[in-house]
């Protein structure tokens, strides 16, 4: 399964990406995560199906100092073939 997710709120400045690098590389997922301008975190996931809807469950919470607005999930055709996973 490959999704492109969009998260809102207080996102970054907040340890966002590294939990969520942490949440990947323990579940075998491969993409990436990157702050944006307009103040969103972005992520690729490519992996099974359960471990990548497990890690977009928490992404809804995010880590303790995040207040997550709204997730925008959309699926991906798997174009890329990621090896790992990366903070952009």
């Amino acid at each position: 399964m490959r999704v492109f997710v969009k998260i809102y709120g207080r996102v970054q400045a907040v340890g966002f990406r590294a939990a969520i690098f942490d949440q990947a590389i323990n579940s075998g997922i491969r993409g990436f995560v990157r702050n944006v301008q307009d103040g969103t975190v972005e992520m690729l996931l490519d992996g099974e199906e359960a471990l990548v809807q497990n890690l977009i469950q928490y992404c809804r919470k995010g880590p303790d100092n995040a207040d997550v607005d709204n997730v925008e999930i959309s699926e991906e055709d798997p174009k890329d073939l990621f090896t790992d996973f990366r903070i952009l």
